[in-house]
């Protein structure tokens, strides 16, 4: 366990969670949200990056990294609703939301769908509206070789195999029209003061739809990070940092 970072097991509805935080108890919140066939785990680094200021928590979402694993035969539940329901069992009321990919959208559906709750919002190449992706190699999705180092392909190996049952469900649920895929609808209901990140060679989601949610999301800003791929916060760690902590804090000190 990278020091600094603490790991705990919490039962939802019947349901394990497994997740990680940072930082002092008393500190503003900032909640990370990992992409699908992903783990919070990934967000270790950037976690103690901030832990200075910040309460950060960053949980498995179902069926994903360590919590429970999903029954490819069970309906799958938006990841927004049990999100909620995560934030109610750690009694966690409003805060600042980071996505990456696919997490991304499930903080847009948050926030769109629950103003109240999200302070300010961080997405990094999150996608709007169904799409065939581009590669799912991680080794393609990140442009800095240094950073795939042989612990990180093990672990997301590990991880997508976790996630195998719920992404089952998930495409027999896409199937059947039963998700909130496109978020072009919603997110003019997003409030929140928000800053889309994007790696200029992503070539898993196209740059296209970050545009779309900087049209969207009203006041909303953008950064393209150059040299880096769908993952910035492998590739350029310090720069990505920067930008987030930069606008989290700016968005903290402008008045209700």
């Amino acid at each position: 366990m990278v020091q600094g970072v603490n790991e705990a097991d919490i039962q939802i509805d019947g349901r394990r969670w497994h997740y990680y935080t940072s930082g002092a108890t008393d500190a503003p919140v900032l909640l990370m949200v990992h992409g699908f066939r992903s783990s919070a785990r990934f967000f270790k680094p950037t976690m103690l990056a901030f832990s200075d200021t910040w309460r950060v928590v960053a949980p498995d979402l179902p069926g994903h990294g360590d919590s429970e694993p999903w029954d490819p035969e069970e309906d799958v539940v938006e990841q927004w609703v049990l999100l909620e329901g995560f934030l109610e069992a750690l009694s966690l009321g409003s805060m600042a939301v980071l996505g990456s990919s696919r997490g991304g959208a499930v903080a847009v559906q948050l926030a769109a769908h629950r103003s109240q709750r999200v302070e300010s919002l961080v997405l990094i190449a999150a996608p709007t509206k169904p799409f065939k992706p581009g590669t799912l190699d991680i080794r393609k999705m990140v442009v800095n070789e240094e950073a795939l180092t042989d612990d990180l392909l093990r672990e997301m190996g590990r991880t997508m195999m976790a996630s195998r049952g719920y992404e089952t469900a998930r495409k027999r649920a896409v199937d059947a029209g039963a998700l909130e895929r496109d978020l072009r609808p919603i997110m003019g209901r997003v409030e929140a003061p928000t800053m889309i990140i994007w790696g200029s060679e992503d070539e898993t989601i196209p740059v296209e739809m970050g545009l779309e949610l900087l049209q969207g999301i009203p006041g909303s800003s953008m950064r393209l990070i150059g040299g880096a791929g769908h993952v910035p916060l492998l590739d350029k760690p310090l720069e990505t940092r920067s930008i987030i902590r930069e606008f989290l804090e700016a968005a903290r000190s402008v008045p209700d």
